[in-house]
């Protein structure tokens, strides 16, 4: 970790420091905006004639920013996890670097810098297995995706599955988290493949969770 302007850096690649501090500066080109609301603004950016995903974590809810003087912040946790484990789960994308400044005790700007990948999202029934196999891998680990939905998974030139936007968030509440995962997955496809896991209570609190999330977005 070192420090620029108040900000404070996390790589293992020097080469990379440089970059950082020019996203600091704003001293990039967007090239596409994927994602901006109020929690998250993801973007293809490009930086000395190379793809980079940009991803900023929002902190705007009193109550989040309250938590946040006693965490770490989700750019430094999401560089951990995603270090950690990229050797056992090759499919995740990179992550180069994350950057997080406070203000005072409490998180005021943070975000991570995240390999771009060239491919396809391939929603239909025939991918779904080999969707599933890569998200097993993740909850081997205990660990889970969290926001496991077709968009996250990429086939890349050499047509191989590749994991985007994930935490690796540490499961707590038994497997509910895989249950969630897989439940958010088998919603976008048809022909489903065989159910991975037992159907345990985590398995139907998980469900009732996700029935109600999907018809309160029907609603919406």
């Amino acid at each position: 970790m070192e420090e620029y302007k108040g900000y404070k850096l996390y790589f293992e690649d020097r080469n990379y420091k440089k970059i950082l501090e020019d996203i600091i500066e704003k001293n990039f080109q967007v090239e596409k905006e994927y994602k901006n609301d109020n929690r998250t603004y993801v973007a293809k950016i490009k930086y000395n004639g190379k793809n980079y995903i940009l991803k900023k974590f929002y902190i705007r809810k009193p109550l989040k920013k309250f938590l946040s003087i006693f965490k770490e912040g989700e750019s430094i946790r999401t560089f951990k996890n995603i270090s950690n484990f990229i050797k056992k789960i090759p499919e995740l994308a990179k992550i180069y670097g994350a950057v997080i400044k406070r203000k005072g005790i409490f998180i005021e700007e943070e975000f991570v810098l995240m390999e771009y990948i060239e491919g396809n999202i391939l929603i239909d029934d025939k991918n779904c297995r080999r969707i599933l196999e890569s998200v097993k891998k993740i909850h081997k680990l205990g660990r889970f995706h969290g926001d496991c939905n077709p968009y996250n998974f990429i086939y890349d030139r050499d047509n191989k599955v590749r994991i985007l936007d994930t935490k690796l968030k540490k499961m707590n509440f038994g497997n509910y988290r895989a249950h969630y995962d897989i439940l958010t997955l088998f919603k976008h496809f048809k022909n489903k493949p065989e159910y991975p896991y037992k159907k345990s209570i985590f398995y139907e609190i998980a469900f009732i969770v996700r029935q109600y999330r999907n018809n309160k977005g029907e609603k919406e």
